[in-house]
């Protein structure tokens, strides 16, 4: 425990003690975070907070251990980048540079002797290690974006390592374990004053250093302490997922959109939970979760089998991709030239649907099918599938994947939208299932005589791949139902709640444009007054519309639905008095003959 607590504590309360000097030096010499279009920060902070991270690493993992060949890469890969991170932090260095920087410090790396070494054949893991420092540094410093949420998924990830290597440890504390702690101590110190809202920044100096080094962990900690290939090659990935999925993410919609990869922006997951509505805090604290989920199965990988670890991963891909294509959707970027708009959205809306949304949601089901069939046989054998039972399991799964795909083209399941999958969709998706599940005994039965085969497997197959099938459209349905408006979008007062009211602010949550945020509704009916339409609350009746607007500060007056024009010029009246703006929402349950 000792041997534990001793790098993190010592890079705890080193950094703790050394970011508030960093913190001075940096507003001393105007080494600070000035706002910038495309950044996020709106106010002026010291950027030097890298320093202290450093420093506090290279004394935590110094005082708390033998000095090791490896650490030895560590430490002079790690001092370059912090170097050029620093350098860039100051004077503004050019994407190349930094990018010659991080392939001349992975080489470094290499030359002395950390790589993976996942075959034998040199040839493939030097430039793959490369590749992956590469890719993961700049990962992190592309997840610098808003306050404590580089520290904090660094400091997630530090962890996971450090507890996977003990758990694999033959000695009684790996060096891994002493580098991933002694980093968690300083990314956790710095963090106390990097949390929202933010007294210091990193900058390239602390976020550079911090992807190096848990690189470098990740290969050593997988390729020296696995057990078999497959976790040393996903155990890496799910660890510091959080970052590759940001980076991918990124890099993929900004592509989408016609817009240069390399280019800041406000369109990272951080910036996109904001713009629907949830708080920075909140925000960050949400990626924080999902870093320590994805963290915590790679390390329960170490104690399952290779096909229950397989179904989880699966399953965790799977619910990664369905958040990716719902945060795709919030509206970020904005067309420059005006008269260009039509263009480039039909043809970003061409390319999604022809090459993204149609192949993806294949893809996605065909995930499910082989899940629920590996799922179906891990339920039935309680988790560990027997040799003759995993070679028929393999043998059969091109059987339940094409039968079970052709039912699902029968009965339409690429027809539906998730947006609004309902009833009538889940009936679909019980049908394809089913039918799938007989036209699978029959193939079963003609190619393999079902000798071998267990009835039990084919009943929860169909339920879990039911299950699965039907969740994945919930689940993106909740996650727009759960989307909240904007914080910075202009102050609404609808009138008017009932349907009309839920259509009304149904169609300012999906408006293009400016933001909307719905802060009160007024009804005529007194005795909805105190309850909560759509999470807005109901404050009053027609007569309180000042009031509320005045309490509210609102800059727009919305009409849910039409309404007697006597009532109509009392909130015109009303309006004009407040100088605000009136609108009828496009909603109505009449048809009007034109």
């Amino acid at each position: 425990m000792i041997d534990v607590l001793l790098p993190l504590g010592l890079g705890f309360v080193a950094a703790v003690v050394l970011t508030p000097l960093s913190m001075w030096i940096a507003r001393r010499n105007g080494v600070v975070a000035r706002p910038v279009k495309d950044r996020w920060s709106q106010r002026e902070v010291p950027l030097l907070g890298g320093t202290a991270i450093f420093a506090a690493f290279v004394v935590a993992v110094l005082l708390s251990g033998p000095a090791h060949p490896a650490l030895v890469a560590i430490l002079a890969g790690g001092s370059l980048l912090f170097v050029l991170g620093l350098v860039d932090d100051v004077v503004h260095l050019r994407p190349s540079t930094k990018l010659v920087g991080q392939v001349v410090a992975a080489c470094v790396l290499v030359a002395l002797g950390v790589e993976a070494r996942f075959v034998d054949n040199r040839l493939i893991t030097i430039p793959l290690t490369i590749v992956w420092v590469v890719a993961v540094t700049n990962a992190f410093n592309l997840i610098d974006n808003m306050d404590g949420l580089c520290a904090g998924v660094g400091t997630i990830a530090a962890v996971a390592l450090a507890a996977y290597a003990l758990r694999y440890a033959g000695d009684p504390f790996p060096l891994v374990a002493r580098v991933s702690l002694a980093l968690a101590g300083a990314q956790a110190g710095f963090l106390v004053f990097n949390v929202n809202p933010a007294r210091s920044f990193m900058g390239d100096a602390g976020a550079l250093l911090i992807g190096f080094v848990l690189a470098a962990a990740a290969i050593m900690g997988t390729y020296e302490h696995a057990g078999n290939l497959f976790l040393i090659l996903a155990v890496p990935v799910f660890v510091l997922g959080l970052p590759i999925f940001d980076t991918t993410f990124v890099t993929i919609v900004r592509k989408l959109n016609r817009r240069k990869i390399s280019q800041g922006g406000k369109d990272h997951l951080s910036h996109r939970l904001v713009a629907i509505g949830i708080g920075e805090r909140r925000a960050v604290f949400i990626l924080w979760g999902i870093c320590a989920a994805l963290a915590g199965l790679a390390v329960a990988a170490s104690y399952l089998d290779i096909f229950a670890n397989l179904f989880l991963m699966g399953t965790a891909l799977a619910a990664v991709v369905i958040f990716a294509v719902f945060l795709a959707e919030v509206a970020i970027y904005r067309p420059v030239e005006e008269s260009a708009k039509r263009d480039v959205e039909q043809e970003v809306r061409k390319t999604f649907v022809n090459y993204v949304r149609g192949p993806s949601l294949v893809l996605l089901d065909l995930g499910l099918i082989c899940l629920a069939w590996l799922a179906a046989h891990l339920v039935k054998f309680e988790g560990v599938v027997p040799a003759f039972e995993q070679e028929r399991m393999l043998e059969s799964l091109p059987v339940v994947i094409i039968a079970q795909s052709i039912l699902f083209r029968v009965f339409h399941l690429y027809r539906g939208i998730w947006r609004y999958f309902g009833v009538r969709d889940l009936f679909s998706i019980l049908k394809a299932v089913l039918g799938g599940t007989l036209l699978k005994v029959a193939l079963i039965v003609v190619l393999f005589r079902f000798e071998g085969f267990s009835r039990e497997v084919l009943v929860i197959d169909a339920m879990a791949l039911f299950l699965l099938t039907a969740g994945s459209r919930f689940l993106f349905r909740a996650l727009l139902e759960a989307r909240r408006f904007p914080l910075d979008g202009r102050r609404v007062v609808v009138v008017g709640a009932g349907d009309a009211g839920e259509l009304c602010l149904r169609a300012l949550r999906t408006r293009k444009g400016m933001g909307f945020l719905p802060v009160a509704i007024v009804d005529p009916d007194r005795r909805l007054k105190g309850r909560d339409l759509l999470g807005v609350p109901v404050r009053g009746t027609l007569p309180d519309l000042e009031r509320v607007a005045r309490e509210s500060r609102a800059e727009e007056v919305v009409l849910s639905g039409p309404m007697e024009e006597e009532e109509v010029g009392r909130i015109r009246e009303t309006c004009d008095r407040l100088e605000l703006p009136l609108y009828l929402a496009p909603v109505s349950h009449e048809f009007v003959r034109i």
